[in-house]
């Protein structure tokens, strides 16, 4: 029997789904991919692949959505907080949930870790910014195997934010 929690092989791939939508391979030889943000002005994209496990960062080009110049931020490990789900905020740095290590990692757009935030619970999985001012940082978690009922482990966390986030848009045909 195929053990899809344990396979760690490149078979994902990053598509983009144009307005009219087209859909175009983008990024090859990706085990699980994840982390899709972008930054404030969107010139900068994010993404991560969580079993890699690695986050890159490229050009954004927003009239033809070309990616371009692909950079490498960071390789991370269970210790360092694999990457899961994450965000960007109006600094332009990136928020990684380290699902591994319990942590909630602060990158900037050149790699350097600027912080890793613990969090109560093991397993944070996607940080997002809410809030009138998007200074309100909530973030998933996910229930781990074994963990009792009276855990906070597959809750909904939410806080104020140091940093204003950048606001998520839902797709569709103004976003041309």
């Amino acid at each position: 029997m195929h053990d899809v929690a344990t396979d760690r092989r490149p078979v994902a791939a990053l598509y983009r789904v144009s307005p009219a939508g087209e859909v175009e391979r983008k990024i090859d030889e990706i085990v699980c991919s994840n982390g899709l943000a972008w930054s404030g002005d969107g010139t900068l994209l994010f993404h991560s692949d969580s079993r890699g496990p690695w986050i890159d960062r490229w050009q954004f080009d927003q009239a033809t959505g070309e990616i371009s110049e692909r950079r490498r931020l960071a390789m991370l490990d269970e210790a360092s907080g694999r990457p899961d789900g994450a965000a960007a905020d109006a600094e332009g740095n990136y928020w990684s949930a380290g699902v591994s290590a319990g942590v909630l990692n602060r990158f900037s757009p050149e790699g350097r870790l600027i912080e890793a935030h613990p969090f109560p619970v093991p397993a944070p999985t996607m940080p997002c910014f809410a809030g009138p001012d998007l200074k309100t940082l909530v973030v998933t978690s996910l229930r781990p195997a074994g963990v009792g009922e009276e855990s906070r482990s597959g809750g909904i966390f939410l806080a104020p934010s140091p940093v204003a986030g950048v606001a998520v848009h839902r797709f569709d045909d103004r976003c041309l």
